[in-house]
């Protein structure tokens, strides 16, 4: 992961997302019995990318990027009318 960090971050992202979506999509079918609800997709699209930025920076850099990453979202640049 530290040697290939995109690949690393593709392949975790759609790992988490296509977990959640095939399941649904076969559900869909009517191929499994399994009732997930329609937003765990959205859920899926929105959680599966940050979550694997996340995973690979800790692998890759270590605890301290992970909280320079994270500290990235405290940051507020626009005024208060915003």
């Amino acid at each position: 992961m530290r040697r290939f960090p995109l690949i690393a971050f593709f392949g975790i992202a759609c790992l988490i997302t296509w977990s959640i979506w095939i399941p649904r999509a076969l559900a869909a079918y009517g191929i499994i019995s399994l009732q997930i609800p329609n937003y765990m997709g959205d859920v899926a699209y929105f959680i599966g990318p940050p979550l694997a930025t996340i995973i690979v920076t800790w692998q890759a850099g270590g605890w301290a990027a992970t909280q320079q990453l994270l500290s990235r979202f405290l940051l507020w640049r626009v005024g208060v009318r915003w």
